[in-house]
Order: structure tokens, then sequence, then C-alpha cells
């Protein structure tokens, strides 16, 4: 069990003000006395990513980490959802995919799909300190999927939204996540994202090298951001991260609070598309 010391490095400065900014929000009487409890609770429960296991697999989640997952834990108790159907959250994976494309506030669409299924999504901005992208645990007969705006691009934010459906479809527990499980979570999200294969590897050898227009042609056909098209490429090696076409398709997002409640996602245009708005505005 971890001392009452070091349950009080959640009360640093930073994540007092972080609390206060989403007081209201969590509708907490007393949110600091509230986080401590959840985050005692998560211990003694074991429902909390064992640092041991994630050291060594080299995504150790500290206690920012911690305090992400306590509050969304909280939240996440009080959204009423149907017990979890893994036939219905997979047959919603071509809705969450068209989903990728929106530039409005996607995150009450995102919520009714996947409450439907049983999954209750909290998104959380992120934590200064915290290396947290998303989390999932098990909520008795439900299931908690995490999500925050960590690095503020929308094409990680719905990275994390299908490797966390990855390894809820896996049933994968969050004491036992290692090396391996993070791996095939990727591998699966990998294949929920672009299910075309064949479609993809025929991409690959007609593109040659690779521009905004093959890119942009590609997602259209296969419904999806062209931003995540870019995001393959770029871990397969293909195309580098430092390229171009990154200002070109990488829209910023931002949550404004946590969601449920009033959190919203307010999504920025493109570094191009930016760039343009302002050159016009100039003329």
């Amino acid at each position: 069990m971890k001392s009452q010391c070091e349950y009080e490095k959640l009360l640093n400065r930073k994540t007092i003000d972080y609390i206060d900014a989403i007081r209201d929000d969590l509708e907490l009487d007393n949110p600091l006395e509230d986080v401590r409890d959840t985050v005692r609770n998560l211990e003694e429960s074991k429902a909390f990513f064992s640092e041991v296991a994630l050291r060594a697999a080299g995504r150790h989640v500290n206690l920012e980490g911690l305090l992400l997952i306590a509050l969304a834990m909280n939240i996440a108790q009080r959204v009423k959802t149907p017990k979890f159907d893994g036939g219905r959250l997979f047959q919603a994976i071509p809705q969450l995919r068209r989903l990728t494309l929106a530039d409005y506030n996607f995150l009450p669409e995102l919520a009714e799909i996947l409450n439907g299924a049983g999954v209750v999504v909290v998104a959380m901005p992120t934590l200064e300190g915290s290396r947290l992208n998303g989390a999932m645990r098990r909520l008795d007969d439900r299931y908690l999927l995490l999500v925050t705006d960590r690095n503020h691009c929308v094409d990680t934010f719905w990275f994390t939204v299908f490797h966390e459906i990855a390894h809820i479809l896996r049933s994968d527990e969050a004491e036992l996540v290692c090396d391996q499980a993070e791996d095939e979570a990727d591998a699966l999200s990998g294949e929920l994202l672009f299910p075309d294969e064949v479609g993809y590897r025929a991409f690959l050898a007609e593109a040659g090298i690779f521009s905004a227009r093959n890119i942009e042609r590609y997602a259209k056909s296969a419904g999806i951001d062209p931003a995540l098209v870019l995001g393959r490429l770029q871990k397969e090696n293909i195309v580098p991260y430092q390229s171009h076409l990154g200002s070109r398709f990488r829209r910023r997002l931002y949550l404004d609070g946590p969601y449920p409640f009033r959190g919203r996602a307010v999504i920025h245009g493109t570094v191009e598309s930016d760039l343009k708005m302002l050159i016009e505005r100039e003329i």
C-alpha cells in the first residue's frame, strides 16, 4: 500500500489547479478529498495500472496519470449505460471510422455510439506531467474508455480511441499491460481503422512518392481522416515524421473540460489552412 505521503504528492500545485479548473464540471463537493479517496480505492481493489508492469514495458504511468484515471472512474460511475456488448461494439466500428472525419464537437455522437455498447467514454483535458493518452478499465459489467487531449492532435485522439477499443475487445486487464499486449492492441486497432488491408497495400504500390493528393484520394475511398493515413505511413517509416504533409493534414484538438458534463472538443484547422486564412485576412 502507498503511504499517506505518497498520496499527498497528488495534491501539488498543478493538480490542485487542474481540479479547481474542472470543479463545477465534476460536481464534487470536496474534489481533493474525493480524488484521494478514489485513488486509495483504486489501489485497494487492484483496479489500477501496475507500475511494475508498465515500467518494465517502458510505459510507466505516474501519479498524474493515476489521478486522471481516478477522476475518470469517478465520472464513469455516474453515467448509466447498458452492460457491455462486444458484438455491438464491433458492429459500431464503421460508424466510428466515419466519425474521424468530423470537424465539429463529435463527443456526444462518440459517447452515444460507445455507451450503447456498454462502454463509458470519458474525455479529459491533459494534466501537465501526465504521459497518459488513454486508458481502459473494467467497471463491473461495463468498461471505461478514458481519452485525453495530450499532444492536441485529432489523429492522436482517434488512434487512442481505437487502441483502447482494441484492448476492450481483447478484454485486456490493465494490471496485465505489457509490451506484447500493447503491440497486439496496436495491431488490432490498425485492423479496425484500416479493415481493407488489400486496398491499403494497393495504395502503397500505386502511390510511389506520397503526396497530399494521393493520400487524400485514398483516405476518401477508405472513409477515414487523411491524418490517420499519414500517421500510419509515418509509423511504418514510409513517410518521415518531419514531412511537410503534417501541416497539411493534422488538425489541433483541445478539450475545454471533462466530457461528459460540460466539456467540449474544440478543433482548430491545420497549419496550412490557418496560414491561408491569415493571408486572406491580410489581403
